[in-house]
Order: C-alpha cells, then structure tokens, then sequence
C-alpha cells in the first residue's frame, strides 16, 4: 500500500498544553488514504442531510407567504431556525455534554426529532388550524429543527477535525451547499410537476407540493443515520475517535474551569479565522434572504411570478454562487488567501448592503424607476456573487483552522469555529429579522 506523506500527521507536536504529541501511525494514514473517497462523501453526505433539514425550511418562502399571510415569514425564518442551534451547540460545548452524549447518540436523537417535525409540518397543513396557530405550530418545528441541527452537524465537524488536513472538513463544506442547491431545485421541479409552470399560490396544487418536499426529509433521515453508523466502523475512523476519547480520558475528569480555560487557549491561536467565520456569516444572513424576498414581493407580488420569487427566484442564485465559492476552495486559493486576508474580506462584505438596496422599489436608493424587475435582476447577480465569496472564505477558514492546533487541540477548535459560524448565522438572521420588522430602508 502506498505510504501518504501527511506532513501535519507525522510531524510530532506540542500541544498547547504543553505536551508531547504522538504521531497518527502510519497503517491508519494508509488507511485512511484507502478510505478516502467512502469518508469524503460519507461526510458530505450527511452534512448535506442535515442542511437538507435547515434549507427545507428556508426553501419553501413562498409557501409561507400564500399560507400565513399575516407573518413575516421571510424575516422569521433564519432566526426561529438559528438562535436553537446558536444556543444548543454552545450549551453542548461549554459545559462538556457533547462528550457524554457521544456522536452516535446525537445523530440518533437529531435525526429522530427532525422526521418528527417533518410530520408535524405536514400534518398542521390538514388541520384548518387558524393562521396564528399553524404559522406558530410551524415555527416551534422550526425551533426543534434548529435544536437538532446543533446535535448533528457539529459531530461531524468533530469527526472531520481529527483527521490530518482539511479534505474532509471540506467535504462538509461541500455537502452543505450541495443540499441548498439541490434542495431548490427539488422544491421547484415538485411544484412544477404537481401544479405546472402557471400554478396559483392559493392552489391546493401549490400546498400539495410543498408536503411532498417537505416528505423527502423522512427519508433522507433514515439514510443519514445507516451511513453515520458505517462510517464510524471504518478502522481509521473508529481509531481517531478512540484517539480523541484516549486524549480526553488522559487528562481525567475536566471542570468547567479547565475546559473553558482550554478554549481561550485554542481561541486565541485560531483568532483571526474564528472572528472571519462569524462576521462571513453574520453579513450573509443579515442581508439574505429577506432583503431580496421583501423588494422582490413588494412591486411583482401580485404578477404570475408571485409563486416563484423567493424559491427559486433568490434562493437558487446565492445558492449556487455559495456552491462555486465552496468547491473553489482548493488548495491553490488556500495558499492564495491567507488568514488576515478572510479576516478583512468578511469585513468589507457589507458593501452589498447599499448594492442591494439599489434595487428595492422603496428605498431612498432604489434606481430603476418604473422598471421593478430589473432591480429584481440586480439582486439575483449580487447574490450570486455574495455566495461566492461568502463560500470560498468561510470554507478556507474552517479548514485551515483546526490545522493551526496539535492533534488533541483539534476537536476544541472546531467547537469553536462552528459556533462562530452558528452565532453569525443567528446574529445575522437576528439583525436582517430587526431590519424587515421596523422596515429600515424601506423594507
């Protein structure tokens, strides 16, 4: 079997600790090698199932719109959705439940929980509940999705961090945008089938759809959990695993105190990518979806296009251009960009804000006169163009990360950097959520 050359493994470290690291040996890099193509897309896989859940919540916009009419659904999603998983992954992290409950125990649970909200979502449709009540029925599933999504996801960040470089955390990365992109165009090709290109969003055709999507869930959850119980049995999988636990068993039962100690001590190693992390995520969910969804329905609401403007209409863009970014990032725009260069670029991203409101029909900026649909277009090219950049650097950061610590260090900077992430998706969703309910910029 050919001999893997993985510097980072091989090379023995100090941890930040203080102490010696031992070497990955080197039968399990050859099996890993051996192994690769089953872990990276057993990883991107069942990143992609998880983000199934969350996007299958934010795909289905115009759904919401037709059916709660009286809530801001647009605005209220990412929030209900994040500030669960925001919370949940911290809870976990901080006070050491995610290693008593262990990885296999946390995929079972959230996989169970997101199949029964699916339920629950479907069911509520054929109840002829009032507006408030099965918009709010709705929005708790949404809650309890965002619970779960903290349990699973960031397993497999875990998972992916013990290994020695990043091409497995980037296939989560991948995974992750391959099911936004997927996920709309699944929801759109169902509504085409069930109610044609002309469909009503008042149709029973248009509800239909949407409960046959949203059934896809079930099964993509029955799936996830078969292939995260054999990718665990894989023999260098299971031994970084046990590795992990060795490490942690090493150093015997930590307090609060030493953990929380330990991640200041990660933290201030992995600065510069954990602030980029949150700040790439906090300006996206701040300005998508909502700001697009607002402008695009407030002049073309009431045309034929109605049905389509959210999901595909800005949804589909940025989830592609999220898609070019992520699969850009190989391992020539790693060496391309550096750390402090993704620290900056998250910053200046906000310059879409007023690029954005260039195409809302009530903002003071607004500048295409009677000509609403070519602000629409606007905004379809800006978003693609936040995904992108958006994608590439947030992959390049959670990638490289984790490789700036010792092996048993690892695991701590992945926490990290994924609660960056989901406290940038929930601060941003937050703020986007403040700016479309007081109707700043004309939103």
């Amino acid at each position: 079997m050919a001999t893997v050359d993985y510097h980072e493994a091989i090379e023995v470290k100090k941890s930040i600790d203080g102490d010696i690291e031992e070497p990955i040996p080197q039968h399990i890099l050859d099996d890993i090698e051996a192994n690769k193509s089953v872990i990276y897309w057993s990883l991107c896989f069942l990143d992609a199932s998880v983000m199934w859940a969350y996007y299958s919540c934010l795909s289905a916009q115009d759904y919401y719109k037709s059916a709660f009419p009286s809530v801001q659904f647009v605005f209220l999603t990412t929030p209900v959705l994040t500030w669960p998983l925001s919370i949940g992954h911290i809870i976990q992290m901080w006070f050491g439940l995610d290693r008593s409950l262990g990885n296999m125990k946390r995929v079972i649970i959230g996989y169970a929980v997101f199949a029964i909200c699916c339920v629950v979502i479907i069911v509520q449709g054929y109840l002829n509940m009032s507006q408030a009540a099965g918009s709010t029925l709705v929005l708790v599933c949404f809650g309890f999705v965002g619970a779960a999504h903290s349990l699973t996801e960031p397993a497999y960040y875990n998972v992916a961090s013990l290994f020695p470089d990043a091409r497995f955390t980037n296939a989560i990365q991948v995974g992750n945008v391959i099911a936004g992109v997927l996920n709309v165009i699944m929801a759109t090709l169902i509504h085409l089938a069930v109610g044609g290109v002309h469909d009503s969003d008042q149709g029973q055709s248009f509800k239909l759809s949407f409960f046959i999507f949203m059934a896809m869930l079930f099964l993509i959850c029955i799936a996830a959990v078969i292939v995260y119980a054999r990718l665990e049995k894989i023999p260098c999988v299971r031994y970084l695993l046990d590795r992990a636990a060795a490490d942690h068993v090493k150093h015997g039962k930590v307090d609060l105190i030493q953990l929380w100690a330990k991640f200041f001590r990660v933290g201030r190693v992995i600065i510069l990518p954990l602030v980029a992390q949150f700040m790439l995520f906090f300006c996206t969910l701040t300005l998508f979806p909502g700001i697009g969804c607002a402008s695009a329905y407030q002049k073309l609401g009431g045309t034929n296009a109605a049905p389509w403007l959210c999901s595909p209409g800005i949804i589909m863009p940025f989830n592609l251009g999220d898609f070019i970014g992520r699969v850009s990032s190989t391992q020539g725009a790693v060496n391309i960009f550096s750390m402090r260069f993704c620290f900056f670029t998250s910053l200046l991203r906000w310059g879409w804000l007023p690029l954005l409101l260039l195409g809302v029909p009530s903002s003071s900026l607004y500048s295409f006169g009677d000509s609403p649909s070519s602000g629409y277009a606007l905004q379809i090219v800006l978003y693609v163009f936040l995904g992108i950049t958006g994608g590439l650097f947030s992959t390049v950061t959670m990638g490289l990360a984790p490789r700036l610590v010792a092996q048993e260090d690892r695991e701590a900077a992945a926490a990290l950097m994924v609660m960056a992430l989901f406290l940038g998706l929930s601060s941003g969703s937050t703020f986007g959520w403040g700016i479309g309910n007081n109707g700043w910029f004309g939103l």
